[in-house]
């Protein structure tokens, strides 16, 4: 049989080298090859039933092709291959025959010399671990050597399994393509390097600011990423070498992924569901439509429920959905513009047209509508690049102008604030002001008034007994009298008018001394920096009535013998620390009459800082206030 064979492939490739000499349907080798597209000289013959043999196809005619490079788009045959080539170069050729499409199931390639011999290569074809392949590249290659002056007939079968088939066909010399491929993998390293770190940085900024719009986005450039790294073949040879089922299917799936995370990012974006009612619905019978597709090729590959030629209708009829839902996107990203004519919009609707552009020819490609050009996948990848920097700066753009309105709003928020409490303070300083002089100028008066008529009595009554019964009413009116006075000037302070809170401190540490004379009051003010610039009246007032509160909390309840009044004052920072050496607090109990609950809550409102260390004997209160 292999005689016959072998004597049948002599006289059929004498009288194809003779044709083709004639017809120009073999391709010559001369020594200045370098890289060749070869597809005119490329033949095809379709196997419906797949029961075609190599003794099968010798015998049988080779169609031309109608479009170069080969495209029949999705198809259930086999198809084998001719190629003629004619050495006449007077030394060897080491030749790489490319089938320059990354997406191919099973390919079994046929060497026929002029002698009659065959040479069988290796089973290539993504169906297979990508460390079987002669030479590693995202695409498939396979060896021919050819002596000098020598003819050979190169048949190749390719299965694809219901799948789309496009085959361009280019015969590089080995030298030049280590070359190239050393070139291209600086290329591709830099595209997965660009994947990885755009992927990282947008995967942070989803986690902190837990934006929706920024979810749906980077899970559909993830998608695409991934749907493009298997589209040209990187993913196989990089990520998963040895997952033939992934890399055969994760084309349709990361496909199907792409659009169904993009029409959430569209949603958000537009806000479809207020500015586009009806054709937000239209949306949402899409992104129904994609996880139906999603779920029935996840059935057909792990299953044997769908058959193949359904699954290739439902592929195709998906593509052509693809179109149409693109034209919804693009419509409503024009109708934006026209009615906002926000630059953002534009860029939006720019990207859209392009990608738009794209997918036309993209499925135009699938569907066998036009030659096979590689040239359509590497526009998708532009556009991948186009879209990732055109979308990442609108949208870092969009929250830069949201951060800066948020941020205005803080401001301005922050300044009514500020002015709410400044008026409250004022206000309670008024009322302060009002509650001290009623004291001084009516209450104090009249105690005053009755005491001097007290004392008149008892001067002209010369009874004892009524004496002393008044005696003891003059000497509490007279204290009475004074704790009136302690409370007016402790409601508003006359010294804070006249003088500053340094002088006011220290007037106040001077009448606690006389107070209490057992109690030892050590008043310590420290001023650094060359700024002579006033306190605000209102942090004036706060300032000292926090300093009497504290220091009646350690006269009263500390049951102490020293106390030390730290005032520091800075160019534009005042801190007041009062420390005493009493039995102290515990800082977990709240203990009530100390008025510390009131103190943090003015300080607070003061935008100021207050903290309570117990320390070995006794207790320091620091206030401190920027102004």
């Amino acid at each position: 049989m292999k005689y016959h064979l072998r004597i049948t492939c002599i006289i059929i490739y004498l009288v194809s080298w003779f044709e083709g000499l004639a017809s120009q349907d073999t391709v010559f080798i001369h020594e200045s090859i370098s890289k060749e597209k070869i597809d005119q000289y490329v033949c095809y013959l379709e196997d419906p039933s797949k029961s075609f043999t190599l003794s099968d196809v010798i015998n049988k005619k080779f169609n031309r092709q109608a479009r170069m490079p080969f495209n029949v788009g999705f198809t259930g045959s086999d198809y084998w291959f001719e190629l003629n080539i004619k050495n006449v170069s007077s030394q060897n050729q080491y030749l790489l025959l490319e089938l320059a499409n990354p997406s191919l199931n099973k390919i079994q390639v046929y060497a026929i010399h002029d002698n009659g011999q065959i040479d069988t290569s290796r089973l290539l074809g993504d169906q297979m671990p990508f460390k079987q392949r002669s030479i590693w590249a995202p695409t498939f290659f396979c060896t021919l050597d050819i002596r000098d002056h020598e003819y050979q007939k190169i048949i190749l079968v390719i299965s694809n399994d219901n799948k789309q088939l496009h085959v361009p066909f280019v015969l590089w010399d080995f030298n030049h393509y280590q070359d190239h491929a050393r070139v291209q993998s600086y290329r591709w390293g830099s595209l997965i390097g660009f994947i990885i770190l755009f992927l990282f940085a947008a995967g942070i900024v989803c986690i902190v600011s837990k934006s929706r719009l920024l979810f749906y986005y980077f899970l559909y450039t993830f998608s695409f990423s991934i749907y493009l790294l298997a589209l040209k073949g990187i993913g196989f040879q990089l990520l998963w070498p040895t997952n033939t089922l992934f890399q055969s299917y994760a084309l349709e799936i990361c496909k199907y992924a792409t659009g169904f995370f993009f029409i959430p990012f569209i949603v958000s974006f537009f806000n479809t569901r207020t500015n586009f009612p009806l054709w937000h619905k239209v949306l949402e019978i899409m992104l129904g439509s994609f996880i139906i597709v999603s779920i029935l090729r996840i059935i057909y590959v792990y299953t044997h429920l769908i058959s193949p030629s359904m699954i290739m209708i439902i592929t195709q009829i998906t593509s052509i959905g693809l179109i149409l839902g693109d034209m919804v996107i693009w419509w409503i990203a024009f109708t934006s513009y026209r009615n906002s004519s926000k630059w953002e919009n534009l860029w939006v609707l720019l990207v859209c047209s392009m990608f738009f552009i794209t997918l036309v020819f993209m499925v135009a490609l699938h569907l066998g509508w036009i030659p096979g050009w590689n040239w359509v996948e590497n526009l998708l990848v532009i556009g991948y690049l186009v879209e990732v920097i055109v979308l990442s700066t609108v949208l870092a753009f969009r929250y830069y102008k949201l951060y800066r309105v948020n941020y205005q709003l803080a401001v301005d928020l922050g300044q009514a604030k500020e002015a709410a409490i400044h008026n409250f303070l004022d206000g309670q300083n008024e009322e302060r002001k009002r509650l001290s002089e009623q004291l001084h100028d009516s209450i104090s008066l009249t105690l005053a008034n009755i005491k001097m008529r007290l004392s008149h009595v008892r001067s002209v009554v010369p009874e004892p007994a009524v004496r002393e019964i008044i005696t003891p009413l003059i000497e509490d009116l007279g204290n009475a009298s004074k704790e009136i006075r302690n409370i007016s000037h402790s409601l508003s302070p006359l010294i804070l008018k006249r003088g500053t809170i340094e002088t006011a401190l220290e007037d106040l540490s001077q009448r606690t001394q006389w107070a209490y004379p057992d109690l030892k009051i050590y008043w310590q003010p420290i001023f650094t920096g060359i700024s002579n610039s006033n306190i605000p009246d209102h942090l004036s007032q706060n300032l000292y009535y926090i300093a009497s509160e504290l220091i009646n909390n350690a006269t009263k309840h500390a049951q102490a013998s020293e106390i030390y009044i730290f005032y520091v004052k800075t160019d534009h920072e005042i801190e007041l620390k009062i420390k005493d050496d009493g039995i102290g607090y515990d800082l977990k109990e709240k203990i009530k009459g100390l008025g510390l609950d009131h103190i943090r809550q003015r300080v607070k409102l003061l935008n100021g800082f207050f903290d309570i260390d117990r320390l070995e004997r006794g207790m320091l209160h620091k206030v401190k206030f920027l102004y």
